[in-house]
C-alpha cells in the first residue's frame, strides 16, 4: 500500500482476489486508504458459504462470502455498498455436488462441457437479478471521513 499510496485513484477493482488473502479486513483497509472519499471499490468474490469445498481449497482460496458478512467488512472499512449482483445461478448444483459432496479438487471435462453450453443462459441473469448465485459483484464508495 506504501507503494502506492503517492498514486491517485478514483476506483479499485479486485476480481476473485479478496478470498485468496489471510486477512480480507486489512486489505479492504487498505483499499479505503487508497481512495479518497467517494471513490469506488469494485469487488467480485465467490458466494455462499455452504459452497466451499475441495475445488475452492485447490484454487487456494481462504473463504466463500455470505453478502451480511462481505457487507460487514465493506462498512467497518468505511465503505457504503452501492449495488450487489449475483452471478452464476446455474453452476450451484454442480458446484455443491463437485467441491462439497464428491470433494473432487477440479471440475471434470463433462461438466466443464456443460458449464460452456450453459454459459449464453447465464445472460439472462442481467434481466432477472438473481437473489443468489455462485459469485457476487459488489459496488461499494468509501464513506467521508
Amino acid at each position: 500500500v506504501e507503494a502506492l499510496a503517492a498514486e491517485r485513484f478514483d476506483t479499485i477493482l479486485g476480481m476473485q482476489i479478496l478470498e485468496h488473502t489471510e486477512d480480507d479486513a486489512a486489505v479492504l483497509d487498505a483499499f479505503a486508504r487508497l481512495l479518497p472519499d467517494g471513490g469506488r471499490l469494485i469487488l467480485k468474490v465467490p458466494a455462499i458459504k455452504s459452497l466451499y469445498g475441495e475445488t475452492d481449497r485447490k484454487l487456494q482460496r481462504k473463504r466463500r462470502y455470505d453478502r451480511g458478512e462481505l457487507e460487514g467488512k465493506l462498512a467497518a472499512a468505511g465503505f457504503v455498498v452501492e449495488e450487489v449482483i449475483y452471478v452464476n445461478v446455474l453452476g450451484i448444483l454442480g458446484w455443491y455436488l463437485n467441491s462439497v459432496l464428491l470433494q473432487r479438487p477440479t471440475v471434470g471435462a463433462f461438466q466443464a462441457r456443460l458449464a460452456n453450453w450453459l454459459a449464453p443462459w447465464l445472460a439472462l441473469e442481467e434481466k432477472w437479478r438473481p437473489r443468489f448465485g455462485m459469485s457476487v459483484l459488489v459496488v461499494a464508495s468509501k464513506r467521508p471521513r
